[in-house]
């Protein structure tokens, strides 16, 4: 809109006084401006790409320009300017986020630390998880990235945090139909997933007790975490999800 337009040129002026705005190509362009929805389309990086957003955001963060430097990136936002941001357990995807974290302004961890801004997880139970709750850094889901990335204002993180049983997938052995219900409920809610069958990538699995099922066999040779105990409390906060705090089988009654 024109009042936009009005706002860019404003900030344009307070922060670059020796800059004049032009439409034309030319080989003295320091940066070039683009809309939110342009940005990700843009492939020449032969010049800094900026947003509006990310322009108002250096006034706004009152950010010194004679000792910032654009990388040949570009900013799409400020959201997460010198944050410090970690990953766990994204494999070959995790370049596509550490890449708009960096458009973000960020600065991207290879480890936890107490410095640690956010670990973006796929599951509370990594090692990386456990450090963050152990540092008190918050954990949340990687579509905080993405959603922040095309957000035209900062984001709560707290609305992204990683819910207990994320990532992990979940199935039952020797229940009834309602008890079954019941246990699927609990874990889908709680950002689980619950499948009939045992597959290779069965994180737990549910039994009412530790009788000699096909499955349970099944998963003992597999090595599958085994639980007879009442799931609400044995996995009754995330540092309870690490590997090594559980026994192969715990027997006990489920309800």
């Amino acid at each position: 809109s024109s009042e936009e337009l009005l706002d860019l040129k404003d900030d344009i002026s307070f922060l670059f006084p020796k800059y004049s705005i032009t439409n034309t190509d030319s080989p003295n362009i320091r940066f070039q401006v683009v809309s939110v929805q342009e940005y990700p389309l843009i492939v020449d990086n032969s010049v800094p790409i900026l947003t509006p957003i990310s322009i108002h955001q250096l006034r706004d963060k009152n950010i010194s320009i004679s000792k910032f430097s654009f990388p040949q990136y570009g900013y799409i936002n400020l959201h997460l300017y010198q944050k410090k941001i970690a990953f766990s357990g994204f494999g070959s995807s995790k370049q596509r986020l550490k890449d708009m974290c960096y458009r973000m302004g960020a600065i991207v961890e290879r480890a936890i630390s107490p410095n640690t801004s956010i670990l973006v997880s796929k599951t509370l139970r990594s090692e990386m998880a456990q450090a963050a709750l152990k540092f008190d850094v918050p954990i949340v889901q990687d579509r905080f990235i993405s959603d922040l990335f095309q957000s035209p204002i900062i984001l709560n993180e707290n609305d992204y945090k990683l819910k207990l049983f994320s990532g992990l997938v979940f199935t039952s052995s020797c229940c009834s139909k309602k008890e079954k219900e019941s246990i699927s409920s609990y874990i889908v809610e709680n950002g689980g997933t619950f499948l009939n069958g045992l597959y290779s990538n069965t994180s737990i699995v549910v039994s009412k007790s530790n009788a000699n099922s096909y499955k349970l066999k099944e998963a003992i040779d597999m090595r599958k975490t085994i639980i007879t105990d009442n799931l609400k409390e044995v996995y009754s906060s995330p540092e309870n999800l690490r590997v090594d705090t559980l026994p192969l089988l715990i027997p006990s009654d489920l309800f």
